[in-house]
């Protein structure tokens, strides 16, 4: 190996730069000693090509060469890529990659921003154990506050109604001796055992029932991404994480009566009812239903499966939203989320976002801050109430 003769780095930058422009491939030299013919050292010169980056334009020759022996030229505007170990011409999938590698702007030029659209001061929800016992306490009251003690005297009118009913109805005589209305056919002892029972159930389900009621009452977050790029960015994805004593449920238009999702049905009042058709065979009570969540979508027609965010409660929330596609400078606003804040809840929640695309390597990080309504609570009461399409 006779080597390489040295040549001045200017002399050298021009005589490539001619072939490969300013914009080119990104290169260094080097002067390597090896040993060469006759064991003697010899110096080699080497030109380090960087590999290339998400982003980098097509490079192409600009100016025409051809070898002394016209065996090898170049056109102007020639490509070369590498194959293996051999530089050849790219076939029309080769140029499809590289065309690929120019559209996926590199992480350095990945940029987007989130901000809030809507949904903001959030309610701060007072769901501790003393506001529990305080809204079953109240439900209790008023559903014993209807129980007549004289109703359930033995021997009395009431409780020989009572049995009539027990046994299988009343006749025409019985209600011609009772009037329109018939007595309770529980005791106020059952009744009472009833309303215990319902509130323990109650308990147990408020933690399901506030996700569900607060998926319906509870206005969403709504997030906006801003693409301020001159370049398209394809499936952005945000994640967002939300510290604190925070929960986060998918909005709903409707409840969905779901036996696990919604508050058990609570006991018919106790009192006298409207006396039943002789001739007809009803009985006098009917236990109410609501429909389940798979009857309730089996009856809507048309109804198709949607991409929703994906959330994941405990230790604050987090939320992973559906990619959207952006051109350039457009702002689109993120599926809504619904935030259940517990009080006491600062009057301000500082969330991170993180954010990627499917066409841009990197990721982009940033904060959103939160408004929190604290002045005032939404009580249990409020949040749990039963609408009249509720029942």
């Amino acid at each position: 190996m006779p080597g390489t003769a040295w040549v001045d780095p200017v002399v050298l930058e021009v005589g490539i730069f001619a072939y490969t422009g300013v914009r080119g491939p990104r290169w260094s030299v080097d002067y390597v000693t090896v040993e060469g013919d006759e064991d003697l050292p010899a110096q080699v010169l080497v030109i380090d090509v960087a590999p290339p980056q998400w982003g980098d334009p097509i490079h192409c020759f600009r100016k025409a060469f051809q070898d002394q022996d016209r065996k090898n030229s170049v056109r102007d505007g020639d490509i070369f890529v590498r194959s293996g170990s051999q530089t050849i011409r790219p076939d029309s999938d080769g140029v499809g990659l590289l065309s690929e590698r120019l559209t996926r702007g590199g992480g350095r030029l990945f940029q987007v921003s989130v901000n809030v659209a809507s949904g903001v001061p959030i309610p701060a929800v007072d769901a501790s154990e003393a506001a529990v016992d305080g809204w079953l306490a109240v439900e209790g009251s008023d559903l014993l506050s209807a129980v007549d003690e004289a109703s359930g005297r033995p021997g009395s009118a009431a409780e020989l109604a009572r049995k009539a009913v027990r046994r299988g109805g009343l006749t025409v005589r019985d209600l011609a001796a009772f009037g329109r209305t018939v007595p309770d056919p529980r005791s106020p002892q059952e009744f009472r055992e009833e309303v215990a029972a319902y509130l323990e159930e109650t308990r147990l389900a408020v933690p399901r029932a506030l996700h569900a009621c607060a998926a319906v009452r509870v206005a969403p977050l709504v997030l906006r991404v801003t693409n301020p790029l001159p370049t398209n960015l394809r499936g952005v994805e945000v994640l967002l994480h939300v510290p604190g004593d925070v929960e986060a449920v998918l909005p709903e238009e409707t409840l969905d009566e779901d036996d696990e999702a919604v508050l058990p049905n609570p006991p018919i009042p106790y009192g006298p009812r409207p006396a039943p058709d002789p001739l007809a065979g009803f009985s006098v009570f009917h236990a109410q239903h609501w429909l389940t969540a798979a009857q309730a979508r089996l009856m809507v027609p048309g109804r198709m499966p949607m991409i929703r965010p994906e959330i994941r409660n405990g230790g604050g929330a987090d939320i992973a939203f559906v990619g959207v596609d952006l051109r350039p400078h457009e702002t689109v606003e993120l599926d809504g989320v619904v935030l259940i804040v517990r009080a006491p809840a600062p009057p301000a929640i500082e969330a991170t976002w993180r954010a990627t695309a499917t066409n841009h390597d990197g990721i982009v990080e940033g904060t959103v801050t939160l408004q929190v309504e604290t002045a005032t609570r939404v009580s249990l009461a409020e949040l749990l109430q039963r609408d009249d399409a509720d029942r």
